[in-house]
């Protein structure tokens, strides 16, 4: 936001004059109208649940339950028909009281007296139809009883709007003391009608208090408050008109609806959902965690008030306000999430067993709501109500819809993450708004308002009321100077300038288009696709999904792309709309597989779950079980997230996962294209670029696709902070920005994040940190990297763990983790040429995989002279896009390494390929470069619906083939052997069905060879018998379509296959549908069944005298390379630092190479 006030005066705060002092909170904050505002409230809400709880024990003490049930009947229903206007004139009230001046008393009791005659004719209406709202409100018949409901329910609504009045007027300190008034009063009077009122003593209590509270603070209103205010705003106050806070309350009062939705109906649906005991637990958990969400409330309502009163101060109350509620509910949310059980053991163990998970989500909740309310309040104070009601009507929807979603296949914990994720879209898109404030917009410089009225970039709703010009008047004014000659009087709103001004408007608003053809694609894909089911999908081709996709999809994924491109062609960038495109192509394109099948692809995919199952039960890793349990870092942290969050199904995690980290590996490319010195439609379109090439499927749940998030994270801070400052002007500029400028305590804080996404992919993965290591130590070479001690530190740390804590792999694999070092071309043909073969159709699949990553990296090239024509030299992104291919040099990684390959070269690719489009620096000239984008992207796009789901027809898990997997896991005790067919037992060993989800430790897979003729089976049948006794053979139609597709099996092998071992009167068929079918001998085998021999626990390290010194030379290592590095980033350079740095350094160095020995030692003697 822009503010266009002409304010020049000190923002400080007159003394009052008279009227006596308002109370003054103690510490740092409590000067501050800000906080203490805010202080006031918070402590508000703290008084009233604690006399509340009383009240209500207390009831049950002295009332029969019927009587405590009208009561509370009778009080909601109060509540319900005040709040139709105190709960959203509240807010209007914060807003406009403020600038009011000396219309404020007019503004309060016109407010009161509109609120009263509402409240009062919705009462009567209410009493009118008394009979249809149940026996519980049976005792306001009647004349008497009934005005008695009417006074309560104007009085209630009084009440509420004076915490507005009282906030507005910065006396919020006079809310807990009316409240806490109120609350004593009425709970004396619940005891003193037990006996008098038996029935109705309850409601009568409460109605009859509120006048403690209502009359004396109205007294202090509008004879103290309402004059120190209109004195002390005298010169700031700017009447807002009839019209303007219509607008205001229209949208504030849109909002509020939706609001009340979300808090009133998401306890219907539970409740119509789940059983009465777990609503119960439902009840309880909102409630703690409602309390707790009332913090943020309270703060934003009195960050609404201060932006108000000054708007040029908005940026610095929202960077307060942001600040001080980081320290307030980090450590109480924290000390929820924690305390959980705890805290609901007090209700009963039922309720910790149950809502544990749930709560710990609401706490999650708890510090997003933070900057949705601080967004909330900003926008408020703003006066911009209509994007205010449009983010609360979105997120009424998604928590409403998603709680319907969730909450069947969740239970309990649905409705939790249904809040979480609903408040994460929102947060996403206040955190880009917040950020425009909190780097000063709205307090630019007062010349810059335009003369029409209208905010700098064209919105009227960016200026405050009457356009902040009151100001500007008084001010001028005030120095004897024609306010005109300094800023021009806006036209009044409404008059024909205005109007013709918004027309205008209107008519240069291109981007509109591209929004209408943005929706049109959206609809012309998702629609189709409504009917699509498995009897579509099971006729895919060799050529995957798109063979099935209806030709209205693909013209959808077409005019996705032409609307990315529009984009790029306007004359400036609309960040909104091409956020939209970009993140709805990624959702497009990804989602695909999540949305039209049944259950969550991938078969490595469930083998992962597997992982998390026998963590789950015995807590341990077992590296003699699977080579990837010495890198068990992944599991470990899903398994502890799942089990703090109660989750215990993954399948809708498997589902959602690929897009989920497709969509998060854009924030930390976004942060790394900061480091670049390029336009915006360069960097947008690396954006774009990077997501059309997600195609080379590592992003299911691995840890793969989640080390490769870390990777992205770590060359993004490094290029961004830590990079050598260079000289800007030269015969060619650096391709690099600018260092973005940080403090020595953030820069040691950012080396640690580096330090610590180092480690976390060490634990987690074989490759990622190789490549991470690479890069880092290639950027210090070129000069690009100012860390040129951490290569050493991260080296001994990767070799650590690969020397150590990996041993159990390394020393029964030597010669398969070493023996392709040097390799390079048995490693790449193993990779490319050896994967191509099978279907002819099938292989347009595998040459479009590399005629794709062959064409970007081609256009990454051309990016590079392109750059260099332009005058740039580019040295980090060439790093990027080409060390990953050092990787060829270390070993085949099954087959799998030019896939890897090209995913880490991806980020640097795409952004050079971007600039071989766009390769200068400004912004203005657009040239060829939109036109030619728009044909890259579409041959992307739909190249990539052919690389990505090119292998589907074996790729997708079906019902039946899971059915089949739970058949044997019913029936693995105490251990089994399952056999599936391959064509080749020795090398291909990865199943096409959804394996390993359960008891890893008791199934056992073996392949057997798949015979060419289906009619042969003999020697399938005598590896059967031969894996002994607990043995099944599965046939599916997953692993068929690999070999028809892959080695070019007969299409009706399968069929013939079954028909054949169906008719094999030593097998018998356990299960059979038509996706799978599982085969035992009707005799049993000699021999016994073997337990299962997991293994010992992990870590196995085989200690010798060498190890033990080793391990404690790379401990000592590891800290004094470590305080090198922080030396090196936190103390200005200076000659004691440079000693103290070369003293570290040949201190090290006996450390490493007694390390180094040790190595030695242990390869020699282990391998």
């Amino acid at each position: 936001m822009s503010d266009t006030t002409t304010r020049t005066e000190e923002h400080t705060e007159p003394e009052p004059r008279g009227g006596g002092r308002t109370p003054r909170l103690p510490g740092r904050g409590g000067g501050s109208p800000l906080f203490r505002n805010a202080y006031a409230l918070m402590l508000n809400t703290g008084v009233s649940g604690l006399l509340g709880l009383g009240f209500w024990l207390v009831a049950a003490r002295f009332y029969t339950e019927t009587a405590v049930g009208q009561g509370s009947a009778a009080i909601a229903a109060m509540k319900l028909l005040a709040g139709l206007t105190a709960v959203t004139l509240t807010g209007a009230l914060a807003r406009f009281i403020p600038v009011a001046g000396r219309g404020t008393g007019r503004l309060v009791l016109r407010t009161y007296a509109g609120s009263s005659v509402v409240v009062a004719a919705a009462a009567a209406v209410f009493l009118c139809t008394l009979d249809l709202w149940g026996p519980s409100y049976r005792f306001l018949h009647g004349p008497l009883n009934g005005l008695g409901f009417l006074l309560a329910v104007v009085a209630w609504s009084l009440l509420t709007l004076q915490d507005g009045v009282l906030t507005g007027l910065r006396s919020a300190l006079w809310v807990p003391v009316g409240n806490l008034a109120f609350s004593a009063v009425k709970l004396g009077l619940l005891v003193v009608f037990a006996a008098a009122v038996p029935t109705a003593g309850v409601f009568v209590s409460w109605a009859a208090a509120i006048a403690v509270s209502v009359i004396p603070l109205s007294r202090l209103v509008f004879r103290r408050l309402v004059p120190r205010h209109v004195r002390t705003t005298e010169r700031t106050a700017r009447p807002p008109t009839l019209r303007e806070m219509g607008r205001f309350l229209a949208g504030d009062y849109t909002g509020s609806l939706f609001s009340l939705a979300v808090v009133y109906l998401v306890p219907v649906l539970v409740a119509s959902q789940v059983s009465a005991a777990d609503n119960a637990y439902f009840y309880i958990t909102t409630t703690i965690g409602g309390t707790v969400n009332l913090l943020a409330l309270n703060m934003g309502a009195s960050l609404t008030v201060e932006g108000a009163h000054d708007p040029a101060q908005l940026a610095h109350h929202t960077r307060a306000a942001l600040r001080r509620m980081a320290r307030i509910m980090l450590p109480v949310c924290a000390v929820l999430f924690v305390g959980a059980p705890h805290l609901l053991g007090i209700f009963g163990p039922g309720y910790a067993e149950a809502a544990t998970p749930l709560l710990r989500w609401f706490a999650v909740g708890a510090v997003l709501r933070v900057v949705m309310e601080v967004h909330f309040a900003v926008l408020r104070a703003q006066s911009r109500t209509s994007g205010l009601a449009a983010l609360q009507g979105l997120l009424c929807v998604l928590v409403l819809g998603l709680t319907l979603v969730l909450l069947p296949r969740m239970g309990l914990t649905g409705a939790g993450v249904a809040e979480i994720s609903s408040l994460a879209v929102i947060v996403a898109i206040a955190s880009v708004r917040l950020g425009r404030v909190l780097r000063g917009a709205g307090s630019a410089p007062p010349a810059r308002t335009p003369a029409d009225g209208l905010a700098p970039d064209g919105d009227p709703a960016d200026l405050a009321v009457h356009g902040d010009r009151g100001d500007a008047v008084r001010v001028h004014e005030a120095k004897g100077e024609p306010a005109a000659a300094t800023v021009p009087r806006a036209p009044l709103q409404g008059g024909p300038p205005r109007r013709r001004a918004l027309l205008v408007r209107a008519r240069s608003r291109p981007d509109l288009a591209v929004w209408a053809l943005l929706a049109t694609a959206l609809a012309l894909f998702w629609l189709p696709l409504r009917g699509m089911g498995d009897a579509a999908l099971d006729r895919m081709n060799g050529l995957g999904l798109i063979s099935v996709l209806p030709v209205a999809t693909l013209a959808g994924v077409a005019l996705l792309v032409a609307a990315f491109g529009a984009a790029l062609a306007l004359s400036r960038p609309r960040r909104a709309l091409l956020a939209a495109v970009l993140l709805l192509t990624v959702v497009a394109l990804h989602a695909l597989p999540a949305v039209l099948e049944t259950e969550p692809r991938f078969p490595t995919a469930w083998q992962h779950l597997g992982f998390l199952d026998y963590l789950g039960r015995t807590g341990s890793a077992v590296p003699d079980l699977d080579a990837r349990w010495s890198w068990p870092g992944f599991f470990a942290a899903v398994q502890f997230v799942a089990g703090a969050c109660g989750v215990t199904d993954f399948t809708e995690v498997l589902r959602w996962w690929p897009l989920a980290v497709q969509l998060l590996y854009l924030a930390p490319l976004f942060l790394l294209l900061r480091a670049v010195r390029a336009s915006w439609r360069a960097k947008w379109c690396a954006l774009w670029l990077f997501a059309l090439c997600g195609w080379v499927g590592q992003d299911y749940f691995s840890p793969q696709g989640f080390t490769y998030l870390l990777y992205l994270a770590f060359v993004a801070i490094l290029l961004v902070w830590f990079r050598d400052p260079r000289p800007i002007w030269s015969v060619r500029r650096p391709g690099e920005a600018e260092v973005r400028p940080a403090g020595r305590g953030q820069l040691v804080t950012l080396l640690g994040v580096l330090i610590a996404l180092f480690a976390a992919s060490v634990a987690g993965h074989q490759l990622t940190p190789f490549v991470m290591l690479g890069v880092l130590t290639v950027l210090v070479l070129v000069r690009r990297s100012g860390l040129h001690g951490l290569p050493l530190l991260l080296g001994v740390l990767v070799a650590a763990w690969v020397g150590f804590l990996a041993e159990p792999y390394w020393s029964g694999h030597f010669d398969e983790l070493f023996g392709g070092l040097g390799g390079i071309g048995g490693n790449v043909s193993s990779s490319v040429t050896d994967r191509i073969g099978g279907d002819p159709t099938h292989k347009l699949v595998l040459y479009t995989r590399v005629a794709l990553a062959g064409g970007v990296l081609a256009l990454a090239c051309w990016g590079v002279l392109r750059r260099r024509a332009a005058g740039f030299t580019e040295r980090a992104l060439p790093v990027l896009t080409f060390v990953p291919f050092l990787a060829f040099g270390m070993q085949s990684y099954g087959g799998e390494m030019a896939l890897r390959v090209f995913l880490f070269a991806l980020p640097g690719a795409a952004a050079l390929a971007a600039l071989a489009l766009f390769p200068r620096e400004g912004g203005t000239r657009r040239g060829l470069g939109p036109l030619a984008a728009l044909l890259t992207g579409l041959l992307l796009a739909f190249g990539f619906l052919v690389a990505r789901w090119g292998n589907e027809p074996f790729e997708r898990i079906r019902p039946g083939e899971v059915a089949a997997m739970d058949y044997v896991y019913a029936h693995d005790r105490p251990t089994v052997r399952l056999l599936w067919l391959s064509s080749d037992p020795v090398n291909s060993v990865t199943p096409a069905m959804p394996w390993g989800a359960r008891d890893m430790e008791r199934v056992q897979y073996e392949p057997a060879l798949a015979p060419r003729d289906p009619d042969r089976v003999g020697p399938v049948v005598s590896a059967l018998r031969e894996a002994g006794p607990q043995s099944y053979l599965i046939v599916n139609h997953g692993q068929a379509e690999s070999l028809r597709l892959d080695s070019g099996y007969r299409t009706d092998w399968e069929v013939r296959l079954r028909t054949a071992l169906d008719r094999r009167p030593e097998l018998r068929r356990v299960l059979s549908n038509r996706q799978a079918a599982v085969y035992e001998l009707t005799r049993r085998p000699a021999g016994e069944v073997v337990p299962p021999r997991p293994g010992p626990a992990g870590p196995q390290v085989t200690w010798t005298p060498w190890s033990v010194l080793g391990a404690l030379a790379a401990l000592a290592l590891m800290a004094v390379l470590a305080a090198r590095e922080v030396l090196r980033v936190g103390v200005a350079p200076s000659v004691r630092q440079l000693h103290w740095m070369q003293g570290l350094f040949w201190f090290s160095m006996p450390l490493l190479a007694v390390f180094l020995a040790s190595l030695v030692q242990r390869f020699l003697t282990m391998s």
